[in-house]
């Protein structure tokens, strides 16, 4: 009939009447008008342009029905003007409650308000929260978003949402617990840098084991792609949350635990709940039947859509965004809670942070949307924020991706695939960082398909300053094949990346690489897998981590694998430089191989038990390779080594002092001596987890067996530090009671240095090996410190002979403590840079005494100064 303007509040029925407006009509929104929408339209709804006021959908004072529906119009669009707001609040509309069983049925009718306009549902959510009563407990307290794992069975785990004295509460579990089972915490600690550890444990104090929680729930998404479900292919756990409603059907169908997938089963007695707004599409002719309506294509645009171009404001709370796309660009502000989608949502170039929390995308029930990406975080310069956020997707270019933006969150978020689709041409890493600056991405979950096709867990490229941190990653089941490249791609010349705890569940793992990176500056990674509890890289993954291109600043530590098709631990190309492997570890009969253009370190590195020499020994041959010629490993739990190799200085390192003659480097790492040469080689660093020498050594030209002396012509002498300087003479190396002698704190470590003089002509010179005694426990309690600064702190004005101490004073933690004798004495402490300090004075052990006194200071990468003041006590004698 006419199209409708409205200048002053009204209802939208009432728009309706005035107009009067008939199924394709436009609605405009000016001065300031709010227009309320309290029940499913009248119409269907065309175009509505919101200039200056606002469209209200109001969910939580619903005037008839169980649910809002609101249809608009194929290929129509509710634009949002630069004075304008959408603004959608709704509330929860109960679909009933779960039973245990596999594939369990919901009906949608009722819902729908006798069948109206049936469409997609993207997400619901479920009662999934579960206590869990405790006893026994020791350890470091749980906190919230910790994760829980069953001890005997790690599959088993749920993410911890309440932290109380004799229980916990997590928002799902991913199976059931009895009494009596152990449960425990694995988590990031403080041990001189950041260490992975199993930090708390307990025993199941309660008859039936698990039980209800209620008001917990945790969002499902909808498996179906194309029309056909995917639900049989997706994780029975932390990746499962799924279930399958194709497109204008009323059923609504859960997961099966049958097989090795098929989705997540909840328990018996859990809610489940859907949000009672929805969007929908559909055309003249269907609204006239009571249907939606999809054209089949891959043109998002087609569908009922949002446009913010001229800045509006949008905010939805409480919906499902079904067959309409709102996907858009140039919002003012952006705003999501508990919100479902298909193919996408959200504003690119958003004038303010836009924020996402609790919502779920799936891709795609209806068609396959090639061009989206569920959660696409385009040129935010204003960041943004992704919060316990899920994407169930059988296809799309990326389940998270974040391009060309600054101050991102990404937090306690999953992404999951299914393991098959209908276009997987298309896929994507589940996680995808592309020109972003001021990542945070913490407590993420990536679940991958199975097949050849797809892509990493995450990749990141030309970005910088990344943080991740306890990122937990898997396929759905154990692969036979090398169907990714790797687990996580950086490259693209990306800087300042830091990788903090990852934890692998399920029996899968990536192809080739677990983290593969190419021209890369200043990379950190840390803490995957335990010493005692390593990566399991099955039969055909190959190393940990492989560096290629102009890689630099490269620093991995405290990181276990065990297995693989290539057993070595990491890959690394010649012009890679400044790198360095700490406390890691492979199977022991892998190659130890500290290999790169400049200044490769290795201490600690379980491998090399082979042959010196061969491809499961210590490398001998370094071409192209300078800097240092001291590292240091452990070949089997009680035999490690401390081996010199013959690479020449770099132009930066040199620990190498020539005191006679010409001994000549070549740069595939061979020595050459003639008489009279004497050189001299000194350890950089003192190696730690190391108890004592047993006196054997290997000297080695080329391949050699352990423990055979290959060098003639050649006297090596040393000399040792172990921590109270060296000890002033030089003894012969090949003497065995010279070494037996040494006993070793492995706290404090050992630090070596060699004299080598040549009687004669010996060529080829490749490394000399001197066997150690070592054990676990001390490798474990003595891990090289990582993450750390060496502050020094002056204590201005304190008075002489007062005692002082220094305290992290987050975890009390003793830094410093000692007996000022100046009244200004400069203390050197090792920690975190950034740390909150405690420092504490007393003096009251003389004639004249003080008040204690206490004060606070943050750590820095220089030094810091102090003021103490301190009042003398006139009344203590």
């Amino acid at each position: 009939m006419a199209n409708y303007t409205c200048t002053t509040n009204m209802t939208l029925e009432a728009c309706i009447t005035a107009g009067p407006m008939v199924s394709g009509d436009n609605l405009t929104i000016n001065s300031g008008a709010t227009v309320t929408c309290d029940r499913t339209p009248s119409i269907l709804i065309g175009v509505v342009t919101i200039n200056y006021g606002k469209l209200f959908i109001d969910g939580i004072n619903i005037g008839t029905g169980n649910m809002i529906n609101f249809v608009g119009e194929y290929a129509q669009t509710i634009t949002v003007n630069g004075q304008g707001e959408l603004d959608v609040n709704g509330k929860w509309y109960t679909l009933g409650t779960t039973d245990g069983t596999n594939a369990q049925v919901f009906n949608l009718a009722t819902y729908y308000d006798s069948s109206f306009c049936v469409d997609t549902v993207p997400m619901i959510q479920v009662e999934t929260g579960r206590r869990l009563d405790f006893n026994n407990s020791s350890g470091i307290t749980p906190e919230v978003d910790d994760w829980i794992f069953k001890t005997s069975d790690r599959t088993i785990m749920g993410r911890i949402v309440e932290v109380h004295s004799t229980y916990l509460v997590v928002k799902f579990l991913t199976g059931t617990l009895a009494n009596t089972d152990e449960i425990h915490v694995r988590k990031i600690i403080d041990n001189n840098g950041p260490d992975l550890q199993k930090s708390w444990t307990a025993d199941i104090n309660n008859a039936s084991g698990d039980i209800k929680e209620t008001g917990i729930y945790q969002e499902f998404g909808n498996s179906v792609i194309n029309g056909v479900s995917q639900l049989s292919a997706f994780h029975h756990g932390v990746g499962g949350f799924a279930f399958a409603n194709i497109f204008q059907s009323t059923t609504l169908t859960m997961g099966t635990a049958t097989g090795t997938t098929g989705g997540f089963v909840p328990p018996s007695g859990c809610n489940v709940r859907i949000p009672n707004i929805h969007f929908s599409t559909s055309n003249i002719t269907n609204y006239a039947s009571n249907n939606t309506y999809n054209d089949g294509t891959i043109n998002e645009y087609n569908r009922y859509n949002l446009s913010t171009a001229s800045a509006g404001k949008v905010n939805f709370s409480l919906c499902n965004i079904g067959s309409a796309f709102f996907g858009c660009a140039s919002a003012n502000e952006f705003k999501c809670y508990n919100v479902g989608a298909t193919i996408s949502i959200g504003s690119a170039i958003a004038g303010t942070k836009t924020i996402y929390h609790n919502c779920c995308v799936c891709v795609d029930p209806l068609d396959l949307a090639a061009s989206s990406q569920p959660f696409h975080l385009t040129d935010l310069v204003n960041g943004t924020e992704v919060k316990d956020c899920l994407a169930i997707c059988g296809a799309a270019l990326s389940n998270f991706a974040m391009t060309s933006s600054t101050d991102v969150s990404i937090i306690g978020c999953i992404s999951s695939n299914a393991g098959s689709g209908t276009n997987i041409s298309i896929r994507g890493p589940l996680y995808n960082i592309v020109r972003c600056k001021n990542v945070v991405f913490n407590n993420n979950v990536a679940i991958s398909n199975l097949n050849s096709t797809t892509y990493p867990f995450l990749t990141i490229q030309t970005s910088e300053n990344v943080s991740i941190n306890n990122f937990i990653v898997g396929t759905q089941t154990n692969t036979t094949q090398t169907w990714v490249s790797s687990g996580i791609t950086i490259n693209e010349f990306s800087k300042n990346i830091e990788i903090i705890g990852m934890e692998i569940i399920s029996a899968g793992l990536p192809g080739r690489w677990f983290i593969q990176t190419d021209d890369v500056i200043d990379l950190r990674v840390r803490c995957v897998g335990l010493i005692d509890d390593p990566i399991d890289f099955g039969t055909l993954t190959d190393e940990f981590i492989t560096l290629s291109g102009t890689s630099s600043k490269i620093s991995i530590a405290r990181c276990w694998k065990k297995n693989g098709q290539t057993k070595t631990f990491q890959g690394v190309a010649t012009y890679a430089n400044d790198i360095e492997v700490l406390n890691c570890g492979a199977d022991y009969a892998t190659f130890f191989r500290a290999y790169s253009l400049d200044n490769y370190i290795i201490k600690g590195l379980h491998a090399g038990s082979g042959t010196p020499g061969s491809t499961t020994g210590i490398e001998e041959l370094y071409p192209a390779c300078y800097g240092y010629q001291f590292t240091d490993g452990f070949r089997s739990d009680v035999v490690g080594f401390i081996v010199c190799n013959m690479k020449p200085p770099s132009a930066d390192i040199n620990y190498v002092t020539i005191t006679a003659g010409n001994p000549l480097f070549y740069n595939n790492g061979y020595l050459d001596m003639t008489s009279g040469d004497v050189i001299e080689f000194e350890m950089s660093y003192f190696a730690l987890g190391h108890i004592s020498f047993p006196g054997t050594y290997t000297s080695v030209l080329g391949v050699s067996g352990w423990n055979v002396n290959e060098w003639t012509n050649v006297t090596v002498d040393f000399q040792y530090d172990i921590g109270s300087g060296w000890n002033g003479s030089w003894l012969d190396a090949r003497t065995v009671s010279n070494w037996t002698g040494i006993s070793v704190v492995a706290a404090t470590g050992v630090k070596l240095k060699y004299r080598f003089t040549a009687t004669g002509t010996s060529t080829s010179m490749t490394m000399f090996i001197i066997d150690t005694v070592t054990s676990l426990a001390a490798q474990k309690a003595n891990w090289y410190p990582i993450d750390q600064i060496t502050c020094d702190i002056t204590l201005n004005g304190i008075v002489v002979g007062s005692r002082y101490w220094i305290y992290d004073s987050d975890t009390s933690a003793e830094l410093a403590e000692g007996t000022a004798s100046t009244t200004s004495p400069e203390i050197t402490v090792i920690c975190a840079n950034n740390t909150n300090l405690l420092i504490r004075v007393r003096k009251s052990s003389a004639a004249t005494k003080y008040f204690p006194f206490k004060t606070t200071a943050v750590s820095n990468t220089t030094s810091i100064n102090v003021a103490i003041i301190q009042v003398e006590d006139g009344i203590a004698t």
